[in-house]
């Protein structure tokens, strides 16, 4: 009884043994959970103790002695403020702040959006080079540059910016 007990016990050992040799990697344990895919927001990720979300910074652009941008918040977590006091303009030498705007000052809840757009005006100042996002505590969060030199406007919506000749 003993020498057949061994015997199987074996034969059990060695038909596992050969299992994992010939079946495929991974047959045996379960599978991986499914990564949950989030959704693409535009923008640069803002990070703060109390709160998260994207800030999109496009069309920067100078008309004449104005230095004109669109904004477009959207928060993923906790209450985003939206004020366009927290934007800044550098130069060399000088900051522009207090930028004229049709963005609303408000808290964002997650899953909300808002846009709208922001000019400082330069006058006889240096050509901004930088603009700056500034949480109200006044640690910078997001930067974008200031392109050089004359701006194409862009393509029409459904465009694909080039033209064929």
């Amino acid at each position: 009884m003993k020498t057949t007990t061994r015997i199987a016990t074996a034969t059990g050992a060695l038909a596992l043994g050969l299992t994992a040799l010939v079946a495929p990697p991974g047959a045996h344990s379960a599978p991986p959970a499914p990564s949950p895919i989030a959704p693409k927001i535009p923008g640069k990720q803002i990070n703060h103790p109390k709160y998260s979300g994207y800030v999109d910074v496009t069309n920067i652009r100078m008309v004449g002695r104005t230095l004109r941008f669109n904004v477009r918040f959207t928060s993923t977590r906790g209450e985003v403020p939206v004020n366009r006091l927290n934007f800044s303009a550098l130069a060399r030498g000088t900051t522009y702040k207090f930028p004229t705007s049709n963005l609303p000052t408000r808290k964002l809840s997650p899953g909300q959006s808002v846009g709208g757009s922001l000019s400082f005006q330069v006058n006889n100042g240096p050509r901004p080079t930088l603009i700056i996002y500034k949480c109200d505590c006044g640690k910078t969060l997001a930067t974008w540059a200031v392109p050089r030199g004359k701006q194409k406007p862009p393509p029409p919506a459904g465009s694909s910016g080039s033209s064929q000749s």
